[in-house]
């Protein structure tokens, strides 16, 4: 809180800046305390004395910082609505000053709060912006100008995202389909090969990187009032994705009907509640029926897995809306219905185990109905008993600890392939080094033993695998032998493609040299040909794969010394890539024990 120095006080420090010693009502002041030629009526000190602003909460949250200076007359007109002369009081320095405005300039519409006025005229820029965010200390602010702030970065990151997309569909543009290439359904005057390029400069996936392209590009092209408020600061990257999300599966032809009918107030709806208003105004004016939408929507349904940390995990699903309402809703009563039924706290469920929450619940009836679909295809009928279960009753099955989602007699038989790496020290009961499920990452140390028990083959893979597999084909077969796959896979569970972490299970496995084809040194010399052999092979995604190999791409993959391959994009950025970055399991040394 901002103070003004009351008279007598001697000099010294305040949490406004030092000091400035005012005078008891009276006294003349010394030749020095405030500079030549400047005193303070008598009157005004008495005034001074009382300390007027002492119980005023609105100064409560004023921020001054920095040395104290002389009051203006506008400035304390401002403060105090008072006309009088100036007086001296702790104020920030010019520098400061002018920051704070240019923060509190950043929300269009101020809200009502106990700060102070801002002088007109003030505007913001994202170039004045980013210095007065540099300039000023956040812990040092009031809690309405932390919070201006916190709003002038939004508004400045906002700024950046505009100009990204402004660059990257820049770029789409100067990478027109190649020749003979099949056009994208999105943006067909962009190559389906540019998003290489970015995901070598993003360091994330084909996928994503193909998505930020088309975004961008859409951004730019078809929402171009959209896109002057996201550069302006006026909506924020939440909105915009929000109504991304809106015009989803919407045709780009009738986004200049809808853009200037969900955009007034854009900026202080909620994300999801925009998102709401665009569908429906789609729906409005879209003149293709629902029906045939549907359909052709449906074609894209799936299902998906991503790993979560601390041996957990999310299955998703993009599923026609009505059996999947349907499904969720049978979730949530059957749910419901075992929650009744349970003692609350973490007394015992009807099932003998302990009582859980809501969502624990519709989590457990959700794996005891894969669960039961796979065990028995086609029953509808059943009971409460863990063998042959239907209807709501089944609601009381599923697991708190991570075992089997009913009695022990219920052994769940989900005909799925899961490949798992146990430690051999693990799989033996001697250590609890977690072991490793493929296409996640490590499990605890118990699960992989309890997969491991019912595995019904086994692949050793223990010691120098010079022993048992072998390292090169030379140019004898392009394909690899199904145990120099595994090694290359085990060695690489990922693509090795810049950015791309596509699970190598489904990966072709590539040769960085090419077995084929024909590569010439600088001078024009013909190179050597690849081997098949552990050292050249390399998991790649199809895209990876063909982005390296299709001469027409304009990318070189080729070895930079041992586990290390140089990639050169058409730009010309060269990135170096180690095989193995962290991502598969410590290699041992410890000898086998058996």
């Amino acid at each position: 809180m901002g103070t003004i120095h009351r008279p007598g006080l001697e000099r010294g420090s305040s949490p406004s800046g030092p000091s400035i010693p005012f005078l008891r009502p009276g006294r003349v002041p010394e030749a020095d305390a405030y500079g030549p030629g400047v005193g303070v009526d008598a009157v005004f000190a008495r005034l001074i004395a009382t300390d007027p602003f002492a119980d005023d909460p609105r100064m409560e949250n004023v921020t001054w910082v920095g040395p104290a200076r002389a009051a203006t007359v506008e400035e304390w007109a401002g403060l105090t609505g008072l006309d009088a002369a100036p007086v001296y009081v702790s104020l920030p320095p010019t520098d400061v000053q002018g920051r704070l405005e240019l923060v509190r300039a950043s929300v269009p519409d101020h809200p009502k709060a106990p700060r102070p006025n801002n002088p007109a005229g003030i505007r913001w820029t994202p170039a004045a912006g980013a210095d007065a965010l540099d300039g000023l200390d956040p812990s040092g602010l009031a809690d309405n100008d932390l919070l201006d702030y916190a709003h002038a970065a939004n508004r400045l990151a906002a700024f950046a995202q505009a100009m990204e997309a402004t660059a990257l569909a820049a770029f789409a543009a100067r990478r027109p389909p190649l020749e003979g290439e099949t056009r994208r359904d999105r943006h067909p005057d962009t190559s389906f090969w540019a998003a290489g390029e970015l995901m070598a400069v993003y360091a994330i996936g084909e996928g994503a990187a193909a998505r930020r392209m088309d975004d961008a590009e859409t951004l730019v092209s078809a929402l171009p009032a959209t896109h002057a408020l996201l550069r302006q600061g006026l909506l924020d990257a939440v909105r915009v994705r929000a109504i991304r999300h809106g015009l989803e599966n919407v045709p780009e032809s009738l986004f200049p009907v809808l853009e200037p009918l969900f955009l007034p107030g854009a900026s202080r709806m909620n994300p999801a509640s925009l998102t709401r208003k665009i569908r429906r105004l789609a729906e409005k004016h879209n003149p293709e029926p629902l029906t045939e939408r549907h359909n052709r929507a449906a074609v894209q349904r799936r299902v998906w897995f991503t790993p979560l940390p601390d041996a957990m995990a999310q299955i998703g699903a993009v599923l026609p809306a009505v059996p999947a309402l349907a499904l969720f809703e049978s979730l949530q009563a059957w749910a419901l219905n075992a929650q009744r039924e349970g003692n609350p706290s973490t007394a015992l469920t009807p099932t003998g185990r302990p009582s859980r929450s809501l969502d624990n619940y519709m989590a457990d009836c959700f794996l005891d109905l894969i669960h039961q679909a796979f065990l028995h295809p086609g029953r509808n009928g059943g009971n409460r008993d863990c063998s042959d279960v239907a209807g709501p009753d089944r609601a009381f099955l599923g697991p708190t600890d991570g075992q089997a989602p009913c009695n022990s007699t219920f052994v769940p038989r989900i005909p799925a392939k899961v490949a798992v790496e146990v430690p051999v020290m693990t799989l033996l009961g001697h250590t609890e080094e977690p072991g490793n499920l493929d296409g996640y990452g490590p499990i605890p140390a118990d699960q992989a033993r309890e997969l491991a028990a019912g595995a019904k083959s086994w692949q050793r893979i223990l010691t120098d695998p010079e022993r048992g597999t072998r390292l090169s084909i030379g140019r004898g077969s392009h394909k690899p032998p199904a145990d120099m796959v595994r090694l290359v896979r085990l060695r690489d569970p990922v693509c090795t493609g810049i950015g791309c972490d596509h699970p190598a299970r489904s990966c072709d496995i590539d040769h960085t040299i090419p077995f084929h084809q024909d590569r010439y040194g600088p001078d024009g010399t013909l190179l050597p040909k690849g081997e098949t052999s552990v050292e050249n092979l390399r998991p790649r995604s199809r895209y990876c794969h063909r982005l390296k190999d299709d001469p027409i791409t304009g990318w070189t993959v080729e070895p930079a010394g041992p586990g290390i391959t140089r990639t050169i994009t058409p730009t010309g950025r060269e990135y170096l890539h180690s095989q193995n970055d962290g991502d598969g399991p410590e290699p041992s040394d410890a000898p086998c024990p058996f």
